[in-house]
């Protein structure tokens, strides 16, 4: 059996590490999901840049592309000066 002081010294040691597990939890939570808003804006830039290739394929102007793309008509000049997409 513990005396006073041990049983404190337990119940401090405990309650310290439960609010360290909750700390790294909380932390993990936050850097997974700052990870799939960030994976899922890429997506969303890729499909915008893979739609202003087929306009470009199609001889569409590149105001009108930027229009329906939402990509910048910079972004979109440079799409049609290198189509393959390495800058």
């Amino acid at each position: 059996y513990l005396d006073e002081q041990e049983k404190r010294y337990y119940e401090s040691q405990q309650k310290f590490w439960l609010d360290q597990n909750s700390f790294i939890k909380d932390a993990v939570e936050k850097a997974v999901e700052k990870a799939v808003e960030k994976a899922v804006e890429q997506a969303e830039m890729n499909s915008k840049i893979e739609f202003a290739k087929a306009m470009l394929a199609s001889n569409e102007p590149l105001e009108r592309i930027a229009k329906y793309t939402g990509l910048s008509l910079e972004l979109v000049a440079r799409l049609a000066d290198n189509p393959s997409g390495g800058d």
